[in-house]
């Protein structure tokens, strides 16, 4: 059975446009006079086709509506695509160039070029668009941390330790050893692989509607592939060593406990400005199951137990990339308090999307999307690792 083609928005209007046209037309043939029984059936049936067209154009926009409210998602499924929902967003730059693989063709907008040959399509001018569009898609952002194209072997300056200072009394005084230290760390890009796979009927006839889903898809895909990657990547599995693997980083043991109220939230804020974190710089992400423990807190009068004021107005998400496996029991998990603005997520390289046809023989043709990119932690001592928390 063939699918139901999905019409565009411009195919709608001038079918409406059209049945507009028509019951104009009809009404001018009877101006002065009665219809007659065919004419007033024709007139109805019209009318009703049009009420019709007008709703389903209403609907196609109340959809392009939710899908920009991606925002509200939680690190999505759906991507958020925030308020810059035009034609250089990250899915529509996918997705576009999904269609330019599936077509053949050069497309040639908005300053970009994707060219496809081959059945790949290797372009550097997208990559800045990329970038900035995930990073105003990313919730790390919301965060205060940076996404930003930056080339391969880089060197970024990591601070290890902050700088010392005394008063001086004399010539002969001599400086404690315990100065500011500063390290040097090249950008060491990591490959990771997005796929799609999609059926043929549904690229054919899905126009607008499969490129945008595709391109959805792949940036929520990617999206959700740099957070986890910033919680526990790990170079031991070709990744970039996140949080979880950065050295001196301050832990505070939760001891196998659930969250029974806020006091593993305010220890690390308090051990965050030990180390002069400003407060409202302070952000942190915890897993689903710590939400719920958090969100479920009732005070010794069975109300909901409110946090202080001194950690209510944090900056905050909740994902399923925080893992919550860990422990002996596979059943402990962490929160991840600091100051964003001290990690840097650089992507890089040449930007690459493929159309692999192995999934011929099941009707069905594979997008694949090759991102490369590094995570670095410039002020490790910005940040603290709330670990082995319950998830029961």
């Amino acid at each position: 059975m063939s699918a139901t083609k999905i019409r565009t928005e411009k195919e709608i209007k001038e079918d409406r446009a059209a049945k507009v046209a028509d019951l104009e037309a009809l009404e001018n043939k009877a101006r002065g006079r009665e219809m007659t029984n065919e004419e007033q059936l024709r007139f109805n049936r019209l009318f009703t086709e049009i009420e019709d067209l007008t709703g389903e154009l209403k609907q196609g926009q109340r959809r392009r509506q939710l899908w920009a409210q991606g925002a509200d998602r939680q690190d999505g499924r759906t991507p958020n695509r925030g308020s810059r929902v035009g034609r250089n967003s990250a899915p529509a730059l996918l997705g576009d160039m999904a269609t330019s693989l599936v077509r053949g063709e050069i497309n040639r907008r908005d300053g970009l070029t994707f060219s496809s040959n081959n059945h790949i399509i290797e372009t550097d001018n997208v990559l800045s668009n990329i970038a900035y569009q995930l990073s105003t898609e990313n919730r790390l952002t919301e965060l205060g941390a940076r996404l930003e194209p930056m080339a391969n072997y880089s060197v970024l300056p990591v601070e290890e330790q902050r700088a010392q200072g005394q008063h001086w009394t004399s010539g002969d005084q001599v400086q404690a050893d315990t100065a500011m230290v500063m390290s040097a760390r090249d950008i060491d890009h990591k490959t990771f692989v997005a796929m799609v796979k999609a059926d043929k009927n549904w690229l054919i006839d899905g126009g607008e509607l499969a490129r945008d889903y595709i391109g959805t898809s792949l940036a929520a895909t990617m999206n959700e592939q740099l957070i986890a990657s910033v919680l526990h990547g790990s170079a031991a599995n070709k990744q970039p060593d996140g949080i979880d693997n950065t050295a001196g980083i301050p832990t505070i043991d939760a001891g196998g406990a659930s969250v029974t109220d806020h006091g593993f939230h305010l220890d690390a804020v308090s051990e965050l400005m030990s180390k002069n974190v400003r407060r409202e710089n302070i952000g942190y992400i915890y897993g689903n199951k710590t939400f719920r423990q958090v969100a479920g807190l009732t005070g010794t009068d069975g109300q909901p137990l409110m946090p202080p004021a001194a950690i209510s107005d944090l900056r905050h998400f909740h994902t399923t990339a925080v893992k919550e496996d860990y422990g002996a029991g596979n059943d402990q998990t962490r929160m991840y308090f600091g100051d964003f603005s001290n990690l840097l997520v650089a992507l890089g390289g040449t930007f690459r999307m493929e159309l692999v046809e192995k999934y011929a023989d099941t009707l069905q043709t594979a997008f694949l999307v090759w991102m490369r990119y590094d995570i670095q932690v410039i002020r490790p001592d910005n940040f603290v690792i709330v670990e082995n928390l319950s998830t029961t």
